[in-house]
């Protein structure tokens, strides 16, 4: 191998090195900025899964009083037709 040849993958095998370090710095800059992304959507994540669970609280809060409200005329209109049934037999 000539000087000329050897000067030549010095150079090479240096930039080579030098990319290589350019590459693991931006490589750990993405890191690092992949990680706060990561950590401001699952704040955001957990917010959005608080008021779901809140909102979903009270839907089914409404929906139980709901619920209990058809019950109860439910009741009474079996008890008002009952009545109206014995009545008749009476008659």
């Amino acid at each position: 191998m000539t000087q000329k040849q050897k000067l030549t993958l010095e150079k090479l095998d240096e930039e080579a090195r030098k990319r290589l370090g350019e590459l693991k710095n931006a490589g750990a800059g993405a890191s690092i900025q992949l990680k706060e992304n990561l950590g401001g959507l699952k704040k955001y994540t957990d917010a959005a899964a608080r008021r779901l669970g809140e909102g979903g609280s009270k839907v089914g809060d409404r929906a139980k009083k709901g619920w209990t409200e058809l019950m109860s005329r439910a009741r009474e209109a079996q008890s008002s037709l009952q009545e109206s049934v014995e009545k008749r037999r009476k008659e």
